[in-house]
């Protein structure tokens, strides 16, 4: 293994190396057959396939061959998988596309990257070498059509030239054991197709992988996050209902990074012809940080900013104490704001009194077609509570007489006062469990300080204890 590797290395060493002009010297030329598509076609297993050798031509001189890099080129719509072989003892064959990057040993898929490139990079090494005069062909390549191909349809085939002429380059090792790099021209051939080249039909069923995906009600989506999303299919022949081996078709994604509905493809390949399709939703995760709070001008709702939405939808109900029960969500769409007060003009109204219940969803496009791609954060509630109106604080002997406007839809009141500029540290509290009560006495204060005071209503509902928004803060020094 350190031998191939050693070669491999050296060999792509070399590419680096070699001056532009270096094909036109070559010492030997790397070729790869032309003529009628039927005489070099093959079949197996009920598909047809091209079979090409490509071996060094010139070659005078025994010699060990220990590495060979060359790139080849052919039509990436005509041709829809490579693959090769060697009858050498024991060897290595590694394939990139044209931008360096691997695509696989031996066997090579030719997917949309690589067609934009237009190009693979075969690199070749033996751990013992092979003797290239008298072990040709040198590697044998198997090409798989894409489904149907017409009559005098041409396919060409070029080495090197397509991407860089000094690619073609190959290392040999005399009888001493040293290395010796040799140039290598290239060549170009056409196979010409003499009569249609017929795919087998299939027709296809395809469904997403209910492992990669979650359901809600029958529709399979994921949750957005940014990243493209390939689930795994499962394909079966629809009239046999057998499952179908990935490697005879190939399957394609669109649409499928963006809330909204993402569609799958499958295409039978390798001789096959027929196609299927399906879809799966991706909806955006559930909002959080959802809160509820009242202020004057009704209920606020606020919410932290979900990724990927333009939008969020607003679901409201209330509880209804003839019934004692909730009634049906409402539900009002909003802008990208987060956040939004319930009450605040004449189409949204709430009670004093009432207890609501809110939920937020975000949704990615239109809302009128895309609301349901979200989830609804948690439900928050809170109980509709009007602000409090301080009508005086009275100064008094060590005392304040503090008077606000009572309401009898609530439970009671809290009173809160402090030192001016103290608040942290002499803060203090007094509840008032009596809603008829609209005056208060605070008592034992220090001569000459000056108190705030606010007020708020509060209201009890099955356990739970909702607050009011504070009232103005007023000021007062006491005698």
């Amino acid at each position: 293994m350190r031998k191939i590797i050693a070669a491999i290395l050296a060999a792509l060493m070399l590419l680096a190396a070699l001056p532009a002009a270096a094909a036109a010297e070559a010492d030997y030329t790397l070729m790869i057959p032309g003529g009628r598509i039927d005489d070099a076609i093959a079949e197996i297993d009920g598909y047809r396939f091209l079979r090409t050798d490509v071996y060094l031509n010139g070659v005078t001189d025994d010699k060990l061959l220990t590495a060979l890099v060359f790139d080849l080129t052919f039509d990436p719509t005509l041709i829809e998988y490579a693959m090769s072989s060697q009858d050498l003892g024991e060897y290595y064959l590694l394939a990139t596309n044209a931008a360096g990057e691997t695509v696989s040993q031996r066997s090579i898929l030719i997917n949309d990257r690589d067609a934009k490139q237009g190009a693979l990079r075969f690199v070749f090494a033996s751990d013992y070498g092979c003797r290239i005069e008298a072990e040709k062909p040198l590697i044998s390549l198997y090409f798989f059509f894409v489904g149907n191909i017409a009559e005098n349809t041409e396919i060409e085939f070029a080495i090197g030239d397509e991407i860089e002429a000094e690619s073609v380059a190959m290392t040999e090792q005399n009888g001493n054991g040293r290395y010796r790099s040799r140039t290598v021209g290239v060549s170009t051939n056409v196979y010409t197709v003499t009569e249609n080249i017929a795919g087998i039909p299939v027709e296809p069923a395809v469904e997403i992988d209910p492992r990669d995906v979650e359901f809600k009600g029958a529709t399979p989506y994921v949750v957005y996050d940014g990243a493209e999303k390939t689930p795994r299919v499962i394909v079966t022949d629809s009239e046999t209902g057998e499952p179908i081996d990935p490697k005879y078709y190939s399957v394609s994604y669109a649409d499928n990074i963006a809330a909204g509905t993402a569609s799958v493809e499958v295409r039978m390949r390798r001789g096959y012809t027929g196609s299927a399709s399906t879809w799966f939703k991706i909806y955006l995760p559930p909002t959080t940080g959802t809160a509820v709070e009242n202020i004057d001008e009704g209920i606020l709702i606020s919410w932290e900013p979900v990724e990927g939405a333009t939008g969020y939808v607003i679901y409201r109900r209330a509880w209804n104490l003839i019934s004692s029960g909730w009634t049906t969500f409402e539900r009002w769409f909003n802008t990208t704001e987060t956040s939004w007060v319930d009450g605040s003009d004449a189409n949204h109204r709430v009670y004093a009194g009432t207890r609501y219940q809110y939920g937020v969803k975000a949704y990615p496009k239109d809302p009128m077609n895309n609301y349901d791609l979200g989830f609804v954060g948690p439900l928050k509630t809170t109980v509709r509570i009007t602000t409090r109106t301080l009508e005086s604080v009275t100064a008094g002997s060590r005392k304040l007489i503090v008077k606000w406007s009572a309401s009898k839809v609530f439970t009671g009141y809290q009173l809160q006062y402090w030192r001016e500029n103290y608040y942290d540290t002499t803060l203090k509290e007094v509840t008032i469990d009596d809603w008829q009560t609209n005056e208060w006495t605070i008592k034992s204060l220090n001569r000459g300080w000056t108190y705030c005071v606010r007020v708020r209503s509060y209201h009890e509902f099955e356990g739970m204890t909702y607050y009011g928004q504070w009232s103005e803060t007023q000021s007062c020094k006491v005698k």
